[in-house]
This record gives C-alpha cells, structure tokens and sequence, in this order.
C-alpha cells in the first residue's frame, strides 16, 4: 500500500483533539456512527477507500482516502498512518461491518511517533 496516496481532507477540525474516533468505512453503517458521535460533540476521522456519504457529513472532523480496504493487512496498516500522523492517543477505532470489533488504536509510541 503506497501511504504517498493517503490524501486527507478536514472538514471542522483545526487540530486533533485528544480522544476521539477513528471510522473504517464511510457507506451508511459509517455514516451513522459519524453523525452519532458528532452530534454529541465527539471528534471522528473517517478512512476509507472510495467516495462515501460520511466523507460529506459536517459532524466529520477529518477524511483520509486510502488505497485499499478490502485486503486486511492494508487496513491495519492504513490505521497505524493515521495514528502516526495524527498522533491519535486513546482514539476508539470502528470497522464498517459487524464482524469486527470495536477497540482502541494504538497509541502513538507504538506507531513509532516521530518527534
């Protein structure tokens, strides 16, 4: 997966908070989480690999395209980049289907921040 292709768009975030959630998937299932969480005042990033409802939400803090979803060693390593060049800490990372499960992205340490 070529990360020179990561393109990232913000929608109304000037900086990332400290907490947050990262969204797999932007179709309905991912919209619905977005616009859940926004309007309770809770800061989303949405990755996904193709042009989604989500990406348009306004309760969408920041978009980041990438280049493949579907294989799952991408998808973990799409999710490390975004830690990495957020340096997202204590995120909740969601998936786009039910078969995964919700948990936390690792912390920017383990992404191998870069000071």
């Amino acid at each position: 997966m070529s990360f020179g292709s990561l393109s990232m768009a913000r929608h109304t975030q000037h900086s990332t908070p400290s907490t947050g959630a990262v969204i797999i998937g932007g179709q309905h299932p991912g919209l619905g989480v977005v616009r859940s969480l926004g309007r309770r005042g809770i800061p989303t990033i949405l990755i996904d690999d193709r042009p989604s409802v989500a990406s348009l939400s306004r309760y969408l803090g920041i978009s980041v395209r990438v280049d493949d979803l579907l294989d799952e060693r991408h998808t973990i390593e799409a999710v490390l980049e975004v830690g990495r060049r957020f340096r997202l800490r204590n995120w909740v990372l969601g998936a786009r289907s039910s078969e995964r499960a919700w948990t936390r992205v690792p912390t920017a340490d383990a992404c191998g921040r870069s000071r």
